[in-house]
């Protein structure tokens, strides 16, 4: 598989922001990649 994931363009729509979803969905994101082989996650938005 890639040595890295790419997370571009993320974003939480106001009405659930300050809840923890976006961690919540970023520390999944991570735990797949780790999962997968992958090296980390590269997260610009």
């Amino acid at each position: 598989m890639w040595d890295w994931y790419h997370l571009t363009d993320f974003y939480i729509s106001e009405d659930y922001r300050n809840k923890g979803l976006g961690s919540q969905v970023i520390k999944r994101i991570e735990e797949f990649a780790l999962n997968n082989n992958a090296m980390g996650v590269k997260i610009n938005s």
